[in-house]
């Protein structure tokens, strides 16, 4: 469901572009909006469904990622640009236990593959953009609930991809 605030009317998304009633565990959600204020990126993770909608047209795309989720975890840490050409995600390769950072870009609708992140044993989460969209910052948490997680916090440069710790502590997640 979308809310315009301006007329209080709440419009069925799915209904407005002629998609099925969502009937999965989750539901369809707003990744992000473009900097428009009517394009937006629907996501549900868990059944792996992507979708870029013009909600003003009721056009819409589903997005293939290209992953192989038997050999990959399925995309997470999903991140539009603010200049909104794609976006990032991460998805974790299970047999060799890294953490890839993959790139989509929505004009030409092609996944690829940016780099692998230099995490050991970790997760990645709070991957967040920069404003001119050439560095990002992301979190690695190691550890248990029982035994205690530690943090970092690290500066990714997208032209060259080197990365940083700007910061490693327990960041109270």
């Amino acid at each position: 469901y979308l809310m315009n605030l301006q007329t209080e009317t709440l419009l069925n998304l799915n209904q407005h572009i002629g998609l099925p009633d969502y009937t999965g565990v989750s539901s369809l959600e707003v990744n992000a909006w473009y900097f428009d204020n009517r394009r937006l990126l629907l996501v549900n993770e868990d059944d792996e469904v992507f979708v870029w909608l013009d909600s003003e047209t009721g056009e819409f795309t589903p997005l293939a990622l290209g992953v192989d989720t038997s050999h990959q975890g399925p995309p997470r840490e999903i991140a539009l640009v603010p200049d909104g050409s794609g976006f990032t995600f991460i998805t974790v390769n299970r047999e060799i236990d890294t953490t890839n950072l993959h790139w989509y870009d929505l004009a030409n609708h092609t996944p690829s593959l940016l780099t692998t992140l230099p995490v050991e044993r970790g997760r990645v989460t709070d991957f967040v953009f920069s404003p001119t969209s050439d560095q990002a910052t992301y979190v690695v948490r190691r550890g248990t609930h029982q035994k205690g997680y530690s943090e970092e916090l690290l500066l990714i440069d997208l032209a060259d991809f080197s990365t940083r710790v700007l910061l490693s502590a327990n960041l109270g997640k």
